[in-house]
């Protein structure tokens, strides 16, 4: 199609030149309608070619960045994973080590309590043993040597033992109390020591217990934290990207748009071949 001003030239030209040869004008007629099919075709070429490569580049770059945010959300994922997986474990580690500590402790006070008390009741019993023969040694020999004096010391040995079987007495009985009290008081010792013991190991359970539960809290807490910033950064990406591309793509309909430009051939000298028309209009294409 030939435009508007175009065809005004044309027929201002034909009055100017009415005397000439229409030949001549058919020819540049025919010179113009080719040279402007020539240059419609290639702006239609070009454009074409611009329009395939910005939307391939626009599609490169939108699968390169989805690739790259995929491989990201991997990466994270497996981080996270392998830090959960390592600190269950260490924990795991941690509590099996106190159990056996705690194990190991009770087994040997309990060894040592046993072991305590088998050596006390065995320096008990011969101790009492001992006493016992040492008294029977004593009375037979007393008994021996009464026996064998005379009947005028009957009186006396008979005074002499009984006051020797009262000083017995006595002592057997103070003996027997002071054992007595020596058991009860072993007795109360050992019981106080249990319940120290016991009390003691509530509380390091207490303790390390309330601990794990701290360190669990504060685990989640962080990775919670941790999650939820990733995301946003995730979001925020994908929106700035998404603005960019908007703005791109609106750039360059501004740009195509502003790029048509009307050409205006001279009045004067009508170019013959696309060469002259290149020549008079350096910015045709």
């Amino acid at each position: 199609m030939i435009p508007s001003h175009l065809i005004y030239t044309k027929q201002a030209s034909h009055k100017r030149l009415s005397h000439r040869d229409p030949k001549r004008l058919s020819h540049r007629d025919s010179a113009l309608t080719n040279c402007l099919s020539h240059r419609d075709s290639a702006l239609t070429k070009r454009l074409s070619h611009r329009d395939s490569a910005h939307t391939k580049g626009l599609s490169h770059r939108a699968s390169a960045h989805t690739k790259c945010l995929s491989h990201r959300d991997s990466a994270l994922t497996k981080r996270l994973s392998h830090r959960d997986s390592a600190l269950t474990n260490c924990l795991s580690y941690r509590d099996s080590a106190l159990n056996k500590r705690l194990s190991h402790r009770d087994s040997a006070l309990t060894n040592c309590l046993s072991h305590r008390d088998s050596a006390l009741t065995k320096r008990l019993s011969h101790r009492a043993s001992a006493h016992t023969k040492r008294l029977s040694h004593r009375d037979s020999a007393l008994t021996n040597c009464l026996s064998h004096r005379d009947s005028a010391l009957n009186k006396r040995l008979s005074h002499r033992d009984s006051a020797l079987t009262n000083c017995l007495s006595h002592r057997d009985s103070a003996l027997t109390k002071r054992f007595s009290h020596r058991a009860s008081a072993h007795t109360k010792c050992l019981s106080h020591r249990d319940s120290a013991l016991t009390k003691r190991l509530s509380h390091r359970d207490s303790a390390l217990t309330n601990c794990l539960s701290h360190r669990d809290s504060a685990l989640n807490k962080r990775l919670s934290h941790r999650d939820s910033a990733l995301t946003n950064c995730l979001s925020h990406w994908d929106s700035a990207l998404t603005k960019r591309l908007s703005h791109r793509d609106s750039a360059l309909t501004k740009f195509i748009k502003s790029t048509t430009y009307k050409v205006r051939l001279p009045h004067k000298c009508p170019p013959r071949t696309l060469w002259d028309l290149f020549y008079h209009f350096p910015n045709f294409l």
